[in-house]
């Protein structure tokens, strides 16, 4: 227990409130909004405002789920990120070294510096590299193993999930298999993560592209030199992480499904009181005394 007892008590007695509480600042915030409305800005105003909502709600609703896939296990949180920034330097490398060599047509009008052969080229290489970056990852219990519970200092330890075990695995699906390759599933997941970051994921960095064009900007900010600003190297994350938390919870945690060792965490999670009250339930409902067999 190295979390403060008087800090554990104080979020569990609120942590019920914190809907109220959220709406409650929205209300303050939309409030105040209205009240700071001055003749004469009001176009200026509600369109700063707009573009402040829009962004926001782009922003978190992408981002989502990135704490659920960061409690589920480290690796997916790096495994998203790991496959934009190949992608990125793939890309790069690529077009450099054959760009307009072998297509000469213009790929995209609103990155015309972007090239056929860089998007391509990063394609292959991505997932290629996402392959073998899936089965480095994967071989630490403490990426793979996942966070039961807010213990900033927890030491992860667990058995490792089948999905990052090597086995045979049928393709192209267990009903219909014409052949079998030997590798971890997670592998086949980071495969299918690196078509999407190859492929989709760069329509983010297109549409920063646009903004910038729009308002005749050549980077977001400067906060790193060089490379247009913290926002320039987020454009695709975004994009990404929603993709792999609708991954995840569609192919690996389908229907929400929970472990006992989830189930566990919850019931450590519980109040001493609420827990006694939940655990005699529990042995009266399987007709349990001190065990159950």
């Amino acid at each position: 227990e190295r979390v403060p007892a008087f800090a554990g008590a104080w979020v569990l007695k609120t942590i019920k409130y914190y809907r109220l509480m959220t709406f409650s600042g929205y209300v303050v915030t939309f409030c105040g909004l209205v009240l700071s409305l001055r003749p004469g800005l009001y176009k200026y105003q509600i369109g700063n405002t707009v573009w402040t909502v829009g962004v926001l709600g782009l922003v978190v609703w992408q981002i989502q789920g990135t704490t659920e896939l960061i409690f589920s296990g480290l690796v997916w949180f790096m495994l998203p990120c790991g496959l934009v920034v190949a992608n990125d330097c793939w890309a790069y490398f690529c077009g450099v070294a054959a760009g307009r060599k072998l297509i000469k047509a213009p790929f995209l009008a609103l990155s015309p510096n972007k090239t056929w052969e860089g998007f391509i080229g990063g394609f292959i290489c991505t997932a290629i590299w996402g392959w073998w970056y899936a089965d480095v990852i994967s071989r630490s219990e403490w990426l793979v193993c996942p966070q039961r519970n807010m213990d900033p200092f927890a030491h992860l330890d667990c058995n490792p999930d089948p999905l990052f075990q090597v086995q045979q695995i049928p393709l192209p699906s267990s009903d219909f298999a014409l052949f079998h390759i030997s590798a971890k599933p997670f592998q086949l997941h980071a495969f299918v993560l690196s078509v999407f970051a190859s492929v989709v994921a760069p329509f983010g960095g297109f549409l920063a592209s646009a903004i910038k064009r729009a308002y005749n900007i050549k980077d977001f900010d400067s906060l790193i030199p060089g490379h247009g600003g913290f926002m320039d190297r987020m454009d695709c994350q975004f994009l990404m992480l929603l993709c792999t938390n609708v991954h995840y919870k569609t192919f690996v945690q389908a229907h929400g499904f929970l472990g006992h060792q989830d189930i566990l965490g919850i019931i450590r999670g519980m109040a001493p009181a609420a827990r006694d009250a939940f655990l005699t339930k529990l042995f009266s409902e399987f007709n349990c005394s001190a065990s159950c067999g």
